[in-house]
């Protein structure tokens, strides 16, 4: 065998060699981008007959709960049981809500005011505006001055003849909270032509 001979062999070894080493590296990381990914966030949707169609994300790790009244909301399964065909709250910690009302019977500030009988001492209350998708919402933060005392970061918007009520019930999941308020959509829902 020539030098030439044993060049390209050494040569073709390191190539398949280099090559199996970034086939091995290119695996690893589609894998972890399927754990990550598996780590993500469930998107929820659903239509409102003849209003419109309302869209969020939560984290995998939360549940939704059974539907009570105009609310859906977002959290840990709790072990409260209950008969058939009874929905309840109980059965989820309700981190996170998303609430509908008829905007001609309520305001966000009547509703954001009603909150403050839960507090049983004093309390800081902090008021501003911010945008979601690209509707002016009402965001009221309400906390209790004891480390025992409730939290409530309450968001009001009003589209079509609907005030929407976004609720974050739970002080820790704030970081998390926000990206759900920004995954939320509010759309009308097409109507067939005539």
């Amino acid at each position: 065998m020539g030098k030439v001979e044993k060049s390209m062999k050494y040569t073709g070894f390191i190539l398949v060699f280099v090559l199996s080493i970034f086939s091995c590296k290119a695996k690893s990381i589609q894998n972890k981008e399927n754990i990550d990914t598996l780590k993500g966030w469930v998107t929820y949707c659903e239509t409102i007959p003849e209003e419109f169609i309302i869209t969020f994300k939560y984290p995998r790790n939360l549940n939704l709960a059974d539907i009570i009244d105009n609310c859906r909301c977002v959290g840990e399964r709790t072990k409260f049981y209950y008969e058939d065909d009874e929905a309840s709250e109980k059965a989820n910690t309700n981190q996170w809500c998303f609430c509908m009302y008829d905007k001609s019977e309520y305001s966000g500030a009547y509703l954001a005011t009603s909150w403050k009988d839960f507090f049983k001492g004093r309390l800081t209350e902090h008021k501003d505006s911010l945008v979601i998708n690209n509707m002016k919402a009402l965001q009221v933060i309400l906390k209790g001055t004891d480390k025992d005392e409730p939290f409530k970061h309450l968001i009001y918007l009003e589209k079509f003849s609907t005030l929407f009520e976004i609720t974050n019930n739970d002080e820790s999941t704030e970081n998390d909270f926000r990206t759900f308020i920004n995954s939320i959509r509010i759309e009308e829902t097409t109507k067939p032509s005539p």
